[in-house]
């Protein structure tokens, strides 16, 4: 735990007013990093989505590693069998390192076409575009089922990250195939 002191302890701002405080982080442990979540709320924002700003505080000469994993990817077709859904969470282990302008996408290729028929790209949308040590987060991301054929995909999921490190790559195969009820398949 950390104890926080913020100054001064309350303010009032009018609205499009700006104000200054000092936030002062008091680890029991000067030597571990700190890091959490400042969240923004206020009475007349009730029932919408706080402003958050991630802290990240490394003491000099600390060396942090990536402790990321993906979890189990989701593959599935649209009640109305027009869209292809694709989703997994990312899990950024308590002892691993924070990721900051996270980007992620799904790349479709034809295993059969042999790279002939250029892949399929589908920028994934992340739910945090930052991953503070002990975070998951979900990517989501979808296709029109028509664009893919029958046949086996390779499905190829990549986490980057601009600042971090972050270079993480999983990847599985999906089947397609119209003529069985289950036309979209994972198989690992």
């Amino acid at each position: 735990k950390v104890k926080v002191v913020i100054s001064p302890k309350k303010i009032k701002l009018a609205p499009g007013a700006t104000e200054r405080i000092k936030l002062n982080f008091k680890p029991k442990n000067k030597k571990a990093p700190v890091f959490g979540w400042l969240s923004f709320e206020a009475k007349q924002t009730k029932c919408s989505i706080p402003a958050t700003i991630p802290v990240i505080l490394i003491p000099e000469g600390t060396e942090l590693k990536q402790k990321l994993r993906l979890g189990k990817v989701k593959v599935n077709l649209s009640g109305d069998q027009s869209f292809i859904n694709i989703s997994t969470a990312m899990k950024n282990s308590k002892k691993g390192a924070p990721a900051l302008f996270l980007k992620a996408q799904f790349i479709f290729t034809n295993i059969k076409a042999g790279g002939a028929k250029s892949p399929e790209i589908v920028r994934a949308r992340l739910s945090n575009n930052v991953s503070l040590p002990g975070d998951t987060i979900r990517l989501v991301g979808g296709l029109n089922f028509h664009k893919l054929k029958d046949g086996v995909y390779k499905l190829k999921v990549t986490v980057t990250s601009e600042e971090g490190g972050v270079d993480l790559t999983k990847t599985i195969r999906v089947v397609i195939n119209r003529d069985i009820d289950n036309k979209v398949k994972v198989v690992e």
